[in-house]
């Protein structure tokens, strides 16, 4: 009979009866297994005793997997317990004195070995990333050789005229009686002076003119101009500040909501749990998850406050048919050379670095969570893997940016259609907008989706098919690109003749938003709006979800998103709306600035650093609302830290090739170099 079946046997029925345990290693198994689900017991002292290993033992239920460490005798490893599964079972079902089944069950040894890394995956980011610090190194050195060469121009220039002044001196001591000749040679010398300066300066154009493109890509990884650049809060549009802290404010929101949730994979305290759901600050965690659509929200009006700009509405006109498609064509690409890259990077490095960097008993998650994008990652790449019937798996957080880009390319045929014709633009955008919602309450009513909270709706069978679909997700975007567009058209028509007659929308409003009174209204009925979408479900979450008519939950959770989005809008409309008070100059705080440019970074990452924070754990939590809010504010500070170091190392170089390559800054070369021509023009007169 196996050696391991008859260890288990022995150890079960011993402990069953209650009778004392003499054998060593069923001593060792009481003192430092995990005494019940989601412990780990004392890891480190069954692996320091002899004859002793330490196997993970997984628990499947519908909806969650336990964990338990059972430090067993060396005959029953991981491999030898899989081979008496069924025997195993029945010990299992005595236990929990309910039928086990083999398959709700695995065991993973400890420690295990590392994912191999001898695979194309890990080959080609490792080349990727070795390339990107190669290219920062050159662009030290270049940068480096590019200073002495202009100290030295400069030392030799002193030098030069250093030498030309004594020279004159010495003519002036040997030549003083000879006056008339000293004078023609003064005046010599000093136009060869004037002409030396005329022609370094002419040879500067030049090389500024002639500077090669690898050389201004190379420049892209410039590590001190990229630090510059980030911690460079000046803006150009002090109307759009109050943006920054509201993208910050809503990252926030997405990562204490995914740290509440991820920690619900392991912890300790399951009789708890419908006290910890019955907190009032549970409802505020899980309502965070409306900071997505805020994202949406603001991706829809930077869309519009772009295209409907007259300069770039024009690249867009019917009249051109060609000159339309490849405008609309180039866009699309824009939009994607700032997005895929880094994106491109980042799955790579949670899908081949993350299962290398740590060790636990449970790290098996961890490879589990980076090793199912073996299969799904070109989906992700293709922003099309929320489209499919199939539960998201690969860096699942990231479903929002392919729902992000298939909204892109809709909203920009409505954008186009509004710079062929306004009036009618904004008919599209409206009809699209009301057809969405429609659609987003025909599916709650479809899927009996209820809003009781987030949590209950992720429970949801439908879930996939409400929440990761854009037809669901879209009208927050268009509620954005309409908002975009009259803004714009609002600042447009600021900078026309004041006698000019004012009657955008936003015109109309600003003049009532001079008012303190109407300021206040729009502040205080934006924040009710959200504050009503986050704890209104209040009674729902303490009566039961039959305590409102179900079908009024329906329709709410339909148009819930939307509603989110427009709270913001008017939480937002003061500062668009040209105001400077006090709301408004703390949400223009430079510190948002900084911070929202370190948010698409965050975003990639947050989630596996979450994850790998909690793996990591050898013990579970026990979950309450301050343990939650205290692992918080300890994990920010180091997500923030990395999204820092990728952003300059990685987004923001790359997003300097992109302006290059698409010719972002030419204007701007341009105008510099008039300004040097002009300069010349003045020297030589």
């Amino acid at each position: 009979m196996n050696s391991c079946l008859i260890y288990i046997g022995e150890l079960y029925f011993a402990i069953s009866q209650g009778k004392p345990l003499k054998d060593p290693t069923k001593i060792a198994y009481v003192e430092y297994s995990g005494s019940t689900l989601n412990q780990q017991g004392d890891v480190a002292a069954c692996l320091r005793t002899p004859q002793m290993n330490f196997v993970e033992q997984q628990l499947y239920f519908p909806g969650v997997t336990f964990f338990q460490g059972m430090c067993l005798k060396d005959v029953c490893s991981a491999k030898a317990l899989t081979s008496i599964k069924k025997e195993y079972a029945e010990l299992l079902s005595l236990a929990f004195k309910t039928t086990i089944t083999p398959e709700q069950f695995d065991f993973v040894q400890y420690p295990v070995e590392k994912p191999s890394t001898d695979n194309y995956g890990f080959i080609i980011i490792s080349l990727i990333l070795a390339f990107l610090l190669l290219l920062t190194l050159a662009s030290f050195f270049m940068t480096a050789f590019k200073s002495k060469s202009k100290i030295s121009n400069k030392i030799s220039q002193e030098q030069y005229d250093s030498n030309a002044q004594s020279h004159l001196i010495n003519k002036n001591q040997i030549l003083i009686n000879k006056k008339n000749e000293e004078e023609r040679l003064y005046e010599k010398l000093q136009d060869n002076l004037e002409d030396k300066r005329i022609l370094n300066q002419t040879e500067k154009n030049q090389e500024i003119e002639s500077k090669s493109t690898l050389k201004r890509i190379i420049n892209c990884w410039n590590l001190k101009q990229n630090l510059q650049k980030t911690f460079d809060v000046t803006v150009r549009n002090s109307d759009l500040t109050a943006f920054d802290c509201i993208r910050t404010l809503s990252f926030m929101q997405v990562v204490l909501g995914h740290c509440f949730l991820i920690n619900l994979s392991y912890y300790s305290n399951f009789n708890d749990f419908d006290i910890v759901q019955k907190e009032p600050f549970t409802l505020f965690i899980l309502g965070c998850f409306y900071s997505v659509d805020v994202f949406f929200m603001l991706g829809g009006f930077f869309l519009a406050y772009v295209v409907a700009d007259p300069k770039v509405s024009q690249n867009f006109q019917v009249k051109n048919f060609l000159k339309m498609l490849l405008s609309y064509f180039l866009a699309v690409v824009n939009r994607l050379s700032r997005i895929l890259p880094t994106y491109f990077i980042a799955i790579y490095i949670i899908w081949q670095y993350l299962s290398q960097i740590g060790q636990s008993p449970t790290w098996s998650q961890v490879e589990l969570f980076s090793g199912v994008c073996d299969e799904d990652k070109w989906k992700k790449i293709l922003f099309i893997d929320n489209l499919y019937d199939q539960p998201i798996n690969c860096v699942v957080w990231t479903w929002y940016l392919s729902n992000d880009m298939q909204m892109f390319v809709f909203s920009l045929i409505l954008m186009v259609i509004y710079a062929n014709n306004k009036i009618i633009g904004k008919i599209f955008i409206y009809v699209a907008l009301g057809v969405f919602i429609g659609l987003a309450i025909h599916y709650a009513y479809e899927y009996e989706i209820l809003i009781v909270s987030q949590l209950s709706a992720m429970l949801n069978p439908h879930w996939n098919d409400f929440y990761f679909k854009p037809w669901c997700r879209i009208p927050p975007y268009l509620l954005g690109l309409l908002f975009g567009v009259f803004y714009k058209e609002y600042q447009i028509e600021k900078q026309q003749d004041n006698s000019s007659k004012k009657s955008s929308l936003l015109m109309k409003i600003s003049h009532y938003m001079r008012e303190t009174f109407v300021k206040w209204i729009s502040y205080s009925l934006g924040l009710a709006i959200i504050l009503y979408l986050i704890f209104g479900p209040r009674p729902l979450q303490m009566n039961g979800i039959d305590y409102w008519n179900q079908n009024v939950q329906h329709f709410i959770y339909g148009i819930s998103r939307i509603l989110y989005s427009f709270g913001i809008i008017l939480v937002l409309l003061p500062s668009v709306c040209g105001s400077k008070d006090l709301i408004v100059k703390t949400m223009s705080s430079s510190i948002f600035q900084f911070a929202s440019k370190l948010t698409f970074q965050g975003y990639l990452y947050h989630y596996a650093i979450l994850t790998y924070s909690l793996w990591t754990f050898y013990d579970s939590m026990y979950l309450d609302i301050q343990n939650i809010f205290s692992l918080y504010v300890s994990q920010v500070p180091i997500i923030l830290l990395i999204s820092f170091i990728f952003y300059v190392l990685i987004e923001l170089p790359l997003n300097n090739t992109a302006n290059i390559i698409f010719s972002r800054n030419i204007k701007k070369k341009q105008i510099e170099k008039e300004e040097i021509n002009k300069q010349n023009h003045q020297g030589i007169n």
